[in-house]
C-alpha cells in the first residue's frame, strides 16, 4: 500500500475513533478541547491529518490519543489500530512493525445476540454529545452545581428553586450561586413559568475524555460517596481483589467492565421520570499494592 493510501486510511480510522468518542465533527473535537492553545497545533493542521494529507509527529499523535481518552488501559484495540497505521506510514508500507500487532490466536466466543446488544450499546453512547471543557470545569468545581445538573439531566423534570433546595438540601445562597453558573454555561435553562430544566435530557451529555483526569475522578468519587452516606442507602455493592500479572490481563478485565457499563446504559429512560431514584452506576478497577 502506498504512503498516500496509508495516510488516507489513518485519517479514516482517526475520524471513526473521533466519532466513537462523542465528537461528531473535527471542529467540535478541536475547539471543545481547548483549540491550538491547549493542543499545541492548529485546526487546519489537524484537518490535514484527518483527511490523510499529513502524518502526525509522535508528540501530536500522543496529544490526539490523549485528548480522545485512548491512552488508558482497556483502549488497546482502538489505540493499536491507529498506531499500526502510523508505523506503516513511517515505514512507507513496509512490514517492519507488523509483528508488534499480531493478534492472539485465542478468540473469544461471543453469541450473536450478545454482539448485537454490544453494538447497539456502543452506537447509543457514540451519539451522546460532549460538553465543552468550560462546562466540565463548572460541574467539577462545585458539588451543588454537580448535583443540580445531574438531577435535572437524568430525570428530565422541571423544578423551582424551592424544590431544588429541598432535593439537594443546601442553603439558598449556595443554590442561587450554582444555578447562576449553570445557566451562564447553558447547562440549565430557566422556563417561562419560573422553573429550571436541563435541555439535554433527550440526548444526555458527557464530559469530554480529556477532562476526565485522575483528580477529577477522585473528586466525583468523593461527591458520590458523600451523597450515598447522606442518603444512607446502598442498593448494591460488590467487590473482590485480584493480582494481575500483565497489561494484557488488565486490558481484558477493563474491556469486560466497559462492555457491561455500555449495556446498562440502554436502560436509560426515554421519557421524563415522575418517580423512582437517581442512582450512580460505576465500574472501578483500582491499583492498591505493587507486587515486586
Amino acid at each position: 500500500m502506498s504512503s498516500k493510501r496509508l495516510r488516507l486510511e489513518f485519517g479514516k480510522v482517526l475520524k471513526h475513533r473521533r466519532k466513537e468518542r462523542g465528537h461528531s465533527s473535527a471542529y467540535s473535537f478541536f475547539y471543545k478541547n481547548g483549540g491550538k492553545k491547549k493542543l499545541g497545533f492548529s485546526y487546519p493542521f489537524y484537518l490535514m491529518i484527518e483527511r490523510g494529507q499529513r502524518t502526525p509527529s509522535i508528540p501530536v499523535l500522543r496529544t490526539i490519543l490523549d485528548t480522545l481518552g485512548l491512552l488508558g488501559t482497556g483502549f488497546e484495540q482502538e489505540r493499536n489500530d491507529l498506531l499500526h497505521l502510523f508505523l506503516k506510514c513511517l515505514d512507507n508500507g513496509g512490514i517492519l512493525f507488523d509483528s508488534l500487532f499480531t493478534k492472539d490466536q485465542t478468540t473469544q466466543v461471543i453469541s450473536g445476540d450478545n454482539e448485537l446488544l454490544l453494538t447497539t450499546a456502543r452506537n447509543a453512547l457514540t451519539k451522546v454529545p460532549l460538553m465543552s471543557l468550560a462546562q466540565a470545569t463548572v460541574l467539577s468545581s462545585n458539588p451543588v452545581s454537580f448535583w443540580i445538573f445531574q438531577w435535572l439531566l437524568q430525570t428530565g423534570k422541571q423544578a423551582s428553586l424551592s424544590e431544588m433546595e429541598k432535593i439537594i438540601r443546601v442553603d439558598e445562597s449556595d443554590l442561587n450561586f450554582a444555578m447562576k453558573s449553570l445557566i451562564e454555561h447553558r447547562l440549565v435553562i430557566k422556563k417561562k413559568n419560573g422553573t429550571f430544566a436541563c435541555p439535554f435530557f433527550d440526548t444526555d451529555l458527557f464530559a469530554p475524555p480529556s477532562s476526565v483526569t485522575h483528580e477529577k475522578i477522585l473528586w466525583s468519587s468523593e461527591q458520590i460517596q458523600k451523597r450515598l452516606s447522606f442518603e444512607g442507602e446502598d442498593l448494591y455493592y460488590g467487590n473482590y481483589f485480584m493480582a494481575v500479572e500483565n497489561q494484557e490481563t488488565l486490558a481484558a478485565i477493563t474491556s469486560l467492565f466497559r462492555d457491561a457499563l455500555r449495556k446498562s446504559y440502554l436502560f436509560r429512560p426515554i421519557h421524563p421520570v415522575s418517580r423512582g431514584t437517581l442512582v450512580s452506576i460505576e465500574a472501578r478497577i483500582g491499583s492498591v499494592f505493587q507486587v515486586k
